[in-house]
């Protein structure tokens, strides 16, 4: 009967040990901090995590898988959480976009959002592509469909419904750009014939 007993309390302890988290641990470094805390919000969800006086902070949440919104008081990133996920940030505010990094389980997701910002900063250089006429702009943005395909295709572990939604946002962005540039071109030409 005590064998009996010790074999039951083992299989409960390697089950319970099985069992995915029902939250997700996020904790991280943050040099030059903007703030005393950072805020994740998605839709109704927000919740407000301290950070400490060395830019330190640790917590749970828990979620429904999704993008979420990291704000730290000054700028946005977007984080990718779902629950059993284990993820490690660091920051520097002084150069957030290109310093912010994942670590951890589950980390590819948001690292890859993180790398899609930076490339699409690189591709839409506003600059530049007002100084192409239209058919050089149209060109430019069949190379910018180009390069973020092959871009999602590099990522394959990242879940499918941030790629897709970013697929989707290319053309929005593709869309917004070229209303606003054919708008100052029109105000352009406007110009010179008055």
């Amino acid at each position: 009967m005590k064998k009996f007993a010790i074999l039951i309390a083992v299989i409960a302890i390697v089950s319970c040990k099985n069992e995915p988290k029902d939250f997700v641990s996020f904790s991280g470094k943050i040099t030059d901090k903007n703030s005393d805390s950072i805020v994740i919000k998605k839709g109704d969800y927000s919740k407000t995590i301290a950070v400490n006086e060395d830019g330190s902070f640790s917590d749970t949440l828990k979620v429904v898988a999704n993008t979420y919104s990291l704000f730290d008081g000054t700028e946005y990133a977007n984080v990718y959480l779902k629950n059993g996920f284990d993820i490690y940030m660091t920051l520097d505010t002084k150069m957030f976009d290109q310093s912010i990094q994942f670590s951890g389980t589950g980390s590819e997701h948001s690292n890859f959002l993180a790398e899609k910002l930076r490339v699409n900063e690189e591709l839409f250089d506003l600059d530049e592509m007002i100084d192409l006429d239209s058919v050089q702009l149209q060109a430019r943005f069949a190379s910018i469909r180009n390069e973020m395909k092959n871009f999602y295709d590099s990522h394959p572990n990242v879940d499918t419904s941030i790629t897709n939604d970013g697929a989707e946002s290319i053309e929005r962005t593709i869309g917004a750009y070229n209303s606003y540039i054919s708008r100052i071109h029109d105000e352009k030409n406007n110009s010179l014939r008055e």
